[in-house]
């Protein structure tokens, strides 16, 4: 019992910071990057635990075990996630995506391209004449620079 409380009070704590988050644009203890990614890591992690047991529940069944329907659902989700995750940024669904600021109405922040938009033509003008040279980012940074030597 004692693990349930170990994953449900930080989900819990999380979902809080992130309905606060929701309403206020100033950091508040902690950034809300990280509260999203933390909470959304342990919220991936409890349904991994309510899916063990809704499996661990179905499987006291005899048809269901008969004809061993949670392992063919888990490898239709598997082959369907394998085939889905080749295409998921290629559609421009992100663009429609917006934040409306609570200050001031008129201001809509958009968000940035998805990882797969690494460079516009814009860049490779840019950098087309740079041959031979390495380029590296400071991993630990905050701030990451560019760095050419």
């Amino acid at each position: 019992m004692e693990i349930y409380y170990r994953v449900f009070v930080p989900v819990i704590i999380g979902l809080i910071y992130w309905w606060i988050y929701s309403f206020i644009l100033w950091r508040f203890i902690i950034e809300y990057e990280r509260v999203v990614v933390t909470t959304s890591m342990l919220l991936v992690i409890l349904s991994g635990f309510g899916l063990f047991y809704l499996i661990r529940y179905l499987n006291n069944y005899n048809f269901i075990r008969k004809y061993k329907i949670p392992e063919v659902l888990m490898i239709l989700f598997l082959i369907l996630a394998f085939a889905g995750s080749f295409s998921y940024t290629e559609n421009n669904n992100w663009q429609n995506l917006k934040l409306h600021s609570v200050v001031d109405e008129e201001i809509i922040f958009s968000p940035a391209a998805p990882a797969n938009n690494y460079l516009t033509e814009e860049d490779l003008q840019l950098f087309s004449g740079i041959t031979g040279k390495e380029f590296f980012k400071c991993s630990l940074e905050r701030t990451c620079y560019w760095n050419c030597y």
